[in-house]
């Protein structure tokens, strides 16, 4: 099972959050309006007959203008499941028994639709297998399993298929920023137009908790880009763009510091290996020994094909429009996985 990513479990307690989901859910399916008193949590825990606990991030129902009754599962994690599309089938059958159980759903009214959403936010893209392809060749045409389900890489994904709502289009840019100052400019465009307090103060813990992050980030000194701990105090914007300015500022230094590097090695002249070169000379205070010697053998020639962590490396940097983007890029990679020195 993957690393399940909290903030976003939190985030998606207000029934705010969970009231835009689902009216992305109903457009994107065809199925009308929602209703918006008929949003019901369910219990995402049971038992099952063999008494073993199945538990689920999120899990809603509610009825849209066409008729439909429509449960709403969702899964928020950072790592890779290779057998997510078997858990989410789980996740979805488990809420429909339990529910029959619990005579919540009924076989005379007919059983809700069962639409699962999965976010995910590790570092490496990553898109899981369907159903069919976790059977053997030739199960396709007998796999006829079709479960709606939405799966979004949120750092990888085109920019096109974010979804348009103000308020998830807001919690995937947060996401999705390279910089500290850019993620609270997003937060901020949103929170002046949003009238909801209870809201805009879940989103800014939110991006507070998203920026705490970059605490695994260490300079060449051994000093984490920030040692704040009281980011889970943070409450409202001025102490958010404090806070984030402060690691603005480390993370310039930092920048400002390999950029000087990289041109006393590489002369500066422009090529993109030396551009990449220059960059290694910043990433060795944040790569593992391992990776980093990989990324200096693909420097070498050998192929980037055969070693996926060093192509990511390679990939972000070579998309940068500036050497500040490209380092940016590598720190937030190298934070953003739970492990402090790994891609």
């Amino acid at each position: 099972m993957g690393l399940h990513d909290s903030r976003y479990r939190k985030l998606h307690q207000l029934q705010t959050v969970i009231l835009n989901w689902a009216r992305f859910v109903s457009h994107q399916l065809h199925m009308g309006e929602v209703d918006p008193n008929s949003l019901e949590s369910h219990p995402v825990a049971y038992i099952s007959e063999q008494l073993t606990q199945r538990i689920a991030d999120l899990a809603w129902s509610f009825q849209t203008t066409r008729g439909q009754r429509l449960l709403y599962l969702s899964e928020f994690q950072s790592s890779r499941d290779p057998i997510l599309v078997l858990r989410q089938i789980h996740y979805a059958l488990g809420q429909l028994l339990a529910g029959h159980a619990a005579k919540r759903f009924r076989v005379t009214e007919g059983f809700p639709i069962p639409v699962v959403v999965s976010l995910y936010t590790g570092d490496v893209p990553w898109t899981p297998k369907s159903f069919a392809q976790l059977l053997q060749p030739g199960a396709e045409a007998i796999a006829a399993v079709k479960l709606p389900m939405f799966y979004f890489d949120m750092h990888h994904m085109d920019e096109q298929n974010i979804p348009d709502r103000s308020l998830l289009h807001t919690i995937f840019h947060i996401e999705r920023q390279l910089t500290p100052r850019s993620a609270v400019d997003v937060l901020r465009s949103f929170v002046q137009q949003s009238p909801d307090p209870e809201l805009n103060r879940e989103m800014i813990r939110f991006a507070a908790a998203t920026l705490s992050r970059w605490e695994t980030v260490h300079d060449q000194e051994g000093i984490p880009l920030s040692s704040d701990s009281a980011w889970d105090t943070i409450a409202n914007m001025e102490d958010l763009e404090m806070q984030a300015n402060i690691l603005q500022q480390r993370m310039d230094q930092m920048i400002a510091q390999g950029e000087v590097r990289g041109e006393a090695r590489g002369e500066a002249r422009g090529e993109a290996r030396d551009r990449l070169e220059s960059l290694l000379e910043v990433a060795a205070y944040y790569l593992d020994a391992q990776t980093l010697e990989s990324c200096r053998a693909a420097l070498s020639g050998k192929s980037v094909a055969e070693m996926p962590r060093v192509g990511h490396v390679l990939e972000v940097a070579l998309k940068a429009s500036n050497p500040a983007q490209a380092v940016a890029a590598v720190l937030r990679a190298g934070t953003f996985n739970g492990n402090p020195r790994g891609l």
